[in-house]
């Protein structure tokens, strides 16, 4: 909807000004001015605390606690303000790359699911017993996803039970790492729980970047600059970009 119509000129001033209060009225206070000249981009404007551009958030009044980690009002909804995240490392869930699948131990305490890796590795022939890497050589690429990420196919596992019977039925593999994650996220026990964490390493979160904040928070900027980047910077620099910016 076209709002108005101006051209700039001497006396125009009240006319824009109903016209913008009228625009944001409308458009729940969003507005688009869009100049004739063709060199000049269409810009949106919102009376929110919000980018009308890059879809963010608004936020509500900004208060101390808007800037806090430690308060829903401010931390990352990710992470819940702690800044990082736990990983499966693939580094510690094969620690010794020259062992193939089949030579490969049970270590800290973690069990192998050798029957289901074996029967894995069976789709992928002539890799059960070659080391994972070794001297420049190693098992392919997609070998090592099938093993750590898991694979869509369906693997067929015979196992013998206690009774000396053979067994067999057909599953699919989640992979190493999505099963060390998924055991971790479900278990309520604490020595499991460590147990499972001794694969897994801290990361940045990927929402917040490790800065604890939530998205719309860092983008109230002073001088460019959000809270954590200014949190970042050491005394000396942080004193100058005050003094910058006070004085702007």
């Amino acid at each position: 909807m076209v709002v108005d119509r101006l051209v700039a000129r001497d006396g125009v001033r009240r006319r824009l000004t109903d016209s913008v209060e009228t625009a944001l009225r409308i458009a729940d206070g969003l507005v688009l001015i869009d100049p004739v000249d063709d060199d000049v981009p269409a810009r949106r404007y919102s009376e929110k605390r919000a980018c009308p551009n890059d879809h963010i958030l608004a936020l509500e009044e900004i208060e101390p606690r808007t800037f806090s980690f430690n308060a829903p009002y401010g931390a990352c909804p990710e992470c819940t303000g702690i800044g990082v995240r736990l990983e499966v490392d693939p580094g510690l869930v094969v620690p010794d790359e020259d062992l193939s699948l089949a030579g490969a131990p049970s270590h800290r305490g973690l069990p192998r699911r050798r029957s289901t890796s074996g029967a894995c590795s069976t789709r992928c022939p002539r890799t059960s017993g070659s080391p994972w890497t070794r001297h420049g050589a190693s098992l392919p690429e997609a070998v090592k996803e099938a093993v750590l990420i898991g694979k869509d196919y369906e693997v067929h596992v015979k196992f013998r039970n206690r009774f000396g019977r053979e067994r067999a039925y057909t599953t699919g593999f989640e992979g190493v790492i999505s099963w060390i994650q998924r055991l971790h996220e479900q278990t309520e026990s604490e020595w499991s729980r460590e147990k499972y964490e001794a694969y897994m390493r801290e990361v940045p979160c990927p929402v917040c970047k490790g800065t604890r904040l939530k998205p719309e928070v860092l983008a109230v900027t002073i001088g460019g600059r959000s809270i954590a980047e200014v949190s970042d910077l050491s005394i000396a620099d942080a004193r100058d970009f005050l003094l910058t910016a006070e004085a702007r």
